[in-house]
């Protein structure tokens, strides 16, 4: 069964690679940061207009309004979208490009291709959504938009696709609570002492990598 990262950062990709589920190269959400309601809209468009030029616009962007951190970064216009308010960023950012270079904009066309090759395959998919914590989040409202996007993509693409959402919290001790519907979706909610979401190096959350293994050995 194929693999592929469907947001919202980076986070995924280093514990997916870590524990050895993610072997192949790069696939187009690995590294950008970007929504459910973006890939939907993407995905829902077979990924036309992602790199186009007309809707790639550099944005500075307050990327962390607890430390009033702004960054000027290549954002996709068109599928910038929070239609709920329930997300960290609204932005469909190409953070770690320049996709203005003809280097960086080859690199991630053969990523788009990458992605958009496993959903048309005819081999089983499993996507990985971690959804970033956000004074307005609402994970239920989440698990029914990734349920959405399930039933979606299963009638778009005519197969087999699961779904692996991983959602966290701090608190005054680590747990790891595991939810399981029908086998096709999976839900770990990571309860830890250390913040995935502040400007600090544990981005990746690798502090609590053994969480992670007891999560993916399931």
């Amino acid at each position: 069964m194929k693999s592929l990262i469907i947001g919202e950062t980076c986070l995924l990709k280093y514990q997916l690679t870590r524990v050895g589920i993610k072997t192949d190269p790069t696939d187009i959400f690995d590294d950008m940061m970007v929504n459910l309601d973006g890939v939907r809209g993407i995905v829902e468009n077979d990924f036309k207009d992602l790199l186009s030029p007309e809707n790639i616009k550099n944005v500075n962007y307050l990327y962390y309004p607890n430390h009033g951190i702004w960054h000027n970064k290549p954002i996709n216009t068109k599928y910038t979208v929070d239609h709920d308010g329930i997300y960290s960023w609204d932005v469909c950012s190409f953070f770690h490009f320049d996709v203005q270079t003809q280097e960086a904009y080859n690199s991630l066309t053969r990523k788009l291709n990458r992605a958009k090759a496993k959903f048309e395959s005819d081999e089983p998919l499993t996507l990985y959504y971690y959804y970033r914590k956000h004074e307005n989040q609402d994970i239920e409202k989440l698990k029914h938009k990734l349920e959405l996007f399930l039933a979606f993509v299963r009638k778009k693409y005519g197969k087999h696709i699961k779904v692996v959402l991983v959602t966290q919290e701090q608190g005054s001790s680590r747990s790891l609570r595991i939810d399981q519907d029908d086998g096709d979706f999976y839900h770990g909610h990571f309860t830890t002492l250390s913040s995935w979401i502040d400007i600090d190096d544990n981005w990746d959350a690798h502090k609590d990598n053994d969480l992670f293994d007891t999560f993916f050995k399931k």
